[in-house]
């Protein structure tokens, strides 16, 4: 399989091997993400960024994510059990939301979430708070590592 880059803006980049240098083995989601990543150059990434270029579920506005409803949020993730859903939102809400979900409690486990930051948090079933597994957290600064132009 030829995991080379075809986005414009990544022509010719060998996106596998970027990942593999980063410790990474190229599964399709990763090799997805880092051309998302990089594919016009090193940026943030956001919900219509998702839609437009990888394809995802336009962005719907949830209130459920409003920094005061952490519990709100899960319920709201119930409602997409067995779905992959990206939430996009600022520090320290979405740190505490992931520490929620993998411990069950806000605080319990500390994330540095920097600007740019992607957090994986799987599920064996329905979500609910302390039963998110922390899969991997790419710092912006790993993300950085995978372009192979900076």
């Amino acid at each position: 399989m030829d995991n080379t880059s075809e986005h414009p803006g990544m022509m010719g980049v060998d996106v596998s091997g970027l990942l593999r240098r980063a410790g990474l083995r190229p599964t399709r989601q990763r090799t997805a993400l880092a051309t998302l990543l990089f594919g016009n150059g090193d940026r943030h990434v956001t919900a219509e960024i998702l839609h437009e270029e990888a394809g995802w579920s336009a962005p719907e506005p949830a209130p459920a994510l409003e920094p005061s409803f952490p519990h709100a949020a899960v319920e709201l993730l119930q409602g997409h059990a067995g779905r992959s859903v990206a939430l996009v939102g600022h520090e320290p809400h979405l740190s505490e939301l992931a520490s929620l979900l993998v411990s069950g409690a806000e605080h319990a486990l500390r994330l540095e979430l920097k600007k740019g930051a992607t957090v994986l948090i799987a599920f064996d079933a329905r979500p609910a708070t302390g039963t998110g597994i922390l899969r991997w957290v790419a710092t912006p600064k790993i993300l950085r590592g995978l372009d192979s132009s900076t």
